[in-house]
Protein backbone atom coordinates (compact mmCIF):
# COMPACT_ATOMS: atom_id res chain seq x y z
CA UNK A 1 0.00 0.00 0.00
CA UNK A 2 2.62 2.15 0.77
CA UNK A 3 4.39 2.21 -2.28
CA UNK A 4 1.31 3.13 -3.54
CA UNK A 5 0.62 6.23 -1.50
CA UNK A 6 3.74 7.67 -2.30
CA UNK A 7 3.23 7.98 -6.21
CA UNK A 8 -0.09 8.99 -5.94
CA UNK A 9 1.07 11.67 -3.14
CA UNK A 10 3.97 12.57 -5.67
CA UNK A 11 1.52 12.87 -8.31
CA UNK A 12 -0.78 15.00 -6.67
CA UNK A 13 1.47 17.46 -5.04
CA UNK A 14 3.88 17.63 -8.27
CA UNK A 15 3.10 21.53 -8.56
CA UNK A 16 6.01 24.39 -7.82
CA UNK A 17 3.71 26.18 -5.59
CA UNK A 18 3.80 22.69 -3.26
CA UNK A 19 5.99 22.93 -0.14
CA UNK A 20 9.18 20.99 -1.25
CA UNK A 21 10.80 20.27 1.63
CA UNK A 22 7.42 18.81 2.75
CA UNK A 23 6.87 17.33 -0.20
CA UNK A 24 10.09 15.43 -0.10
CA UNK A 25 10.03 14.21 3.71
CA UNK A 26 6.60 12.84 2.84
CA UNK A 27 7.74 10.73 -0.02
CA UNK A 28 10.63 9.61 1.84
CA UNK A 29 8.69 8.71 4.45
CA UNK A 30 6.35 6.65 2.66
CA UNK A 31 9.04 4.96 0.84
CA UNK A 32 11.00 4.14 4.45
CA UNK A 33 7.62 2.79 5.69
CA UNK A 34 7.42 0.26 2.57
CA UNK A 35 11.18 -0.72 3.99
CA UNK A 36 9.62 -1.53 7.38
CA UNK A 37 6.70 -3.15 6.08
CA UNK A 38 8.78 -5.85 4.40
CA UNK A 39 11.23 -6.13 7.14
CA UNK A 40 8.29 -6.43 9.87
CA UNK A 41 6.72 -9.61 7.20
CA UNK A 42 10.61 -11.12 7.52
CA UNK A 43 10.16 -10.64 11.27
CA UNK A 44 6.79 -12.76 11.27
CA UNK A 45 8.37 -15.60 9.22
CA UNK A 46 11.86 -15.79 10.59
CA UNK A 47 11.82 -14.84 14.38
CA UNK A 48 14.97 -13.59 15.80
CA UNK A 49 16.77 -12.81 13.28
CA UNK A 50 17.19 -9.16 13.96
CA UNK A 51 14.46 -7.96 11.66
CA UNK A 52 12.26 -6.22 13.87
CA UNK A 53 14.58 -4.06 15.09
CA UNK A 54 15.68 -3.26 11.45
CA UNK A 55 11.69 -2.66 10.89
CA UNK A 56 12.19 -0.74 13.74
CA UNK A 57 14.64 1.56 12.64
CA UNK A 58 12.76 1.98 9.58
CA UNK A 59 9.67 3.58 10.82
CA UNK A 60 11.57 5.56 13.13
CA UNK A 61 13.17 7.22 10.31
CA UNK A 62 9.56 7.61 8.83
CA UNK A 63 8.56 9.27 11.92
CA UNK A 64 11.33 11.93 11.76
CA UNK A 65 10.76 12.77 7.94
CA UNK A 66 7.04 12.95 8.98
CA UNK A 67 7.82 15.01 12.38
CA UNK A 68 10.65 17.05 9.48
CA UNK A 69 7.83 17.78 6.98
CA UNK A 70 5.07 19.04 9.78
CA UNK A 71 7.84 21.31 11.24
CA UNK A 72 8.47 22.94 8.18
CA UNK A 73 5.49 23.29 7.22
CA UNK A 74 4.98 25.19 10.54
CA UNK A 75 8.15 27.48 9.29
CA UNK A 76 10.45 25.59 12.07
CA UNK A 77 8.11 27.52 14.54
CA UNK A 78 6.46 26.06 17.84
CA UNK A 79 4.23 29.32 18.00
CA UNK A 80 0.98 27.17 18.78
CA UNK A 81 2.40 24.71 21.47
CA UNK A 82 4.52 27.94 23.54
CA UNK A 83 1.08 29.48 23.60
CA UNK A 84 -0.50 26.09 24.52
CA UNK A 85 3.00 24.17 26.32
CA UNK A 86 -0.20 22.46 28.25
CA UNK A 87 -0.69 20.14 25.10
CA UNK A 88 2.53 18.87 25.61
CA UNK A 89 1.38 17.02 28.44
CA UNK A 90 -0.95 14.42 27.94
CA UNK A 91 1.61 13.34 24.83
CA UNK A 92 4.14 13.46 27.82
CA UNK A 93 2.09 10.88 30.21
CA UNK A 94 0.97 8.89 27.56
CA UNK A 95 4.50 7.92 26.37
CA UNK A 96 5.48 7.38 29.99
CA UNK A 97 2.21 5.36 30.48
CA UNK A 98 3.18 3.01 27.23
CA UNK A 99 6.59 2.58 28.23
CA UNK A 100 5.49 1.47 31.72
CA UNK A 101 3.52 -1.29 30.21
CA UNK A 102 5.56 -2.13 28.10
CA UNK A 103 8.86 -2.24 29.99
CA UNK A 104 8.78 -6.26 31.64
CA UNK A 105 8.23 -7.44 28.57
CA UNK A 106 10.83 -5.74 26.25
CA UNK A 107 13.84 -7.91 25.57
CA UNK A 108 17.30 -7.16 27.04
CA UNK A 109 19.69 -5.04 24.71
CA UNK A 110 16.61 -3.34 23.36
CA UNK A 111 15.00 -0.89 25.90
CA UNK A 112 16.68 2.35 24.45
CA UNK A 113 15.83 1.65 21.13
CA UNK A 114 12.11 1.46 22.06
CA UNK A 115 12.66 4.60 24.06
CA UNK A 116 14.08 6.41 21.43
CA UNK A 117 11.10 5.32 19.10
CA UNK A 118 8.91 6.13 21.42
CA UNK A 119 10.29 9.48 21.91
CA UNK A 120 9.90 10.43 18.24
CA UNK A 121 6.62 9.36 17.31
CA UNK A 122 5.61 11.19 20.21
CA UNK A 123 7.51 13.99 18.36
CA UNK A 124 5.91 13.58 15.18
CA UNK A 125 2.33 13.71 16.90
CA UNK A 126 3.26 17.41 18.35
CA UNK A 127 4.76 18.42 15.37
CA UNK A 128 1.16 17.57 14.07
CA UNK A 129 -0.88 19.23 16.41
CA UNK A 130 2.01 22.35 16.36
CA UNK A 131 0.14 23.00 12.85
CA UNK A 132 -2.39 24.46 14.43
CA UNK A 133 -3.12 28.34 13.62
CA UNK A 134 -0.25 27.11 10.50
CA UNK A 135 -2.39 25.99 8.22
CA UNK A 136 -6.10 25.86 6.84
CA UNK A 137 -8.58 23.63 9.10
CA UNK A 138 -10.01 20.64 7.15
CA UNK A 139 -5.90 19.85 6.34
CA UNK A 140 -4.67 20.03 9.88
CA UNK A 141 -7.60 17.61 11.47
CA UNK A 142 -6.65 15.06 8.64
CA UNK A 143 -2.79 15.43 9.61
CA UNK A 144 -3.44 15.18 13.32
CA UNK A 145 -5.87 12.50 12.80
CA UNK A 146 -3.42 10.61 10.76
CA UNK A 147 -0.75 11.32 13.54
CA UNK A 148 -3.14 10.04 16.09
CA UNK A 149 -3.93 6.89 14.37
CA UNK A 150 -0.45 6.27 13.33
CA UNK A 151 0.77 6.42 17.43
CA UNK A 152 -2.48 4.30 17.86
CA UNK A 153 -0.87 1.16 14.84
CA UNK A 154 2.76 1.57 16.70
CA UNK A 155 1.13 1.60 20.17
CA UNK A 156 -0.94 -1.88 19.23
CA UNK A 157 2.60 -3.39 17.75
CA UNK A 158 4.16 -3.26 21.01
CA UNK A 159 1.33 -3.87 22.73
CA UNK A 160 0.89 -7.54 20.44
CA UNK A 161 4.63 -7.64 20.65
CA UNK A 162 5.74 -6.95 24.16
CA UNK A 163 2.75 -7.51 26.62
CA UNK A 164 0.17 -9.94 25.43
CA UNK A 165 -1.07 -11.12 21.87
CA UNK A 166 -4.62 -10.54 21.64
CA UNK A 167 -7.01 -11.16 19.00
CA UNK A 168 -7.61 -9.31 16.07
CA UNK A 169 -4.47 -7.67 16.51
CA UNK A 170 -3.23 -7.93 13.20
CA UNK A 171 -6.13 -6.73 11.59
CA UNK A 172 -6.34 -3.47 14.41
CA UNK A 173 -2.64 -2.47 13.32
CA UNK A 174 -3.08 -2.34 9.85
CA UNK A 175 -6.47 -0.64 9.50
CA UNK A 176 -5.18 2.04 11.74
CA UNK A 177 -1.82 2.08 9.90
CA UNK A 178 -3.39 2.42 6.69
CA UNK A 179 -5.69 5.08 7.87
CA UNK A 180 -2.92 7.35 9.72
CA UNK A 181 -0.69 7.27 6.62
CA UNK A 182 -3.62 7.83 4.34
CA UNK A 183 -4.62 10.83 6.86
CA UNK A 184 -0.96 12.19 7.06
CA UNK A 185 -0.46 12.11 3.46
CA UNK A 186 -3.84 13.13 2.27
CA UNK A 187 -3.98 16.36 5.35
CA UNK A 188 -0.43 17.84 3.99
CA UNK A 189 -1.65 17.55 0.27
CA UNK A 190 -5.13 19.34 1.49
CA UNK A 191 -3.29 21.65 2.93
CA UNK A 192 -1.48 23.46 0.11
CA UNK A 193 -4.97 22.99 -1.78
CA UNK A 194 -7.20 24.88 0.37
Amino acid sequence: MMPLLAVWFAKETADENFHKKARTFIIVGLILSSFGDTLLMLDREYQGKGWFLFGLGAFLCTHICYAAALFSMAGARAEYLRRNWWLVFPFALYLAFFLYILWPGIPNGIHIPVIFYGLMITVMAIAAVNLRDHVPLRGYRMVVAGAFLFVLSDSLIGIARFVTPFWGASIAIMVTYIAGQYGITRGVKEIFWE
